[in-house]
């Protein structure tokens, strides 16, 4: 769909918020928290009304795709070390109803990045899995709080192709990420 009629949904989408808010009182400062479930709502209209040329992977991407690179470095703040020989998949959503493709999977190097160079990147919705469990188990750590780290994330349609960088700062019971360079 063209860009101006997902300006138009965000828009239709911060009213309707905005209107409901006021029906039942809410504050300003409540409205303003809330903007997070209309761009949710952006979002899950914008996927729910792709094409399937707008889903495909970065394999059958046409040459009016412009293609984006991603790497990724995970680093272990328990030990102050790179995160080495950690499992990682990359997966697509190519469906509105939660249904994600394989797009990579790797373990990371002795510096705790991405072992193998990750596909290009077609714009859409992507989550990089790491397997903490594996990770812990392997180094005998005996209690951690996140099996899985998941990020989510979305790469944009734009006239020039972009880097994506996903850092990971890993502890037995947390983790940060961030969009890197």
């Amino acid at each position: 769909p063209p860009r101006h009629h997902h300006n138009k949904q965000r828009k239709q989408a911060m009213s309707t918020e905005k209107a409901a808010a006021a029906t039942h009182g809410v504050a300003d400062e409540q409205q303003k928290g809330a903007s997070t479930t209309a761009r949710l709502a952006v979002v899950g209209s914008h996927l729910a009304s792709a094409s399937a040329h707008d889903l495909a992977p970065a394999s059958q991407a046409t040459a009016s795709h412009i293609l984006h690179s991603l790497s990724a470095h995970a680093l272990d703040t328990k030990d102050g070390q790179p995160a080495s020989s950690l499992p990682l998949v990359l997966e697509r959503l190519v469906s509105s109803d939660d249904q994600w493709a394989l797009v990579f999977r790797d373990v990371t190097n002795s510096d705790g990045r991405l072992s193998n160079k990750a596909p290009a990147l077609a714009p859409g919705h992507y989550r990089m899995s790491f397997d903490t469990t594996t990770y812990y188990q392997t180094r005998k750590v005996e209690q951690f709080f996140y099996p899985v780290v998941r990020i989510e994330f979305t790469i944009f349609a734009s006239a020039k192709a972009s880097h994506y960088h996903i850092p990971l700062l890993l502890s037995p019971f947390g983790f940060t990420t961030y969009r890197g360079s």
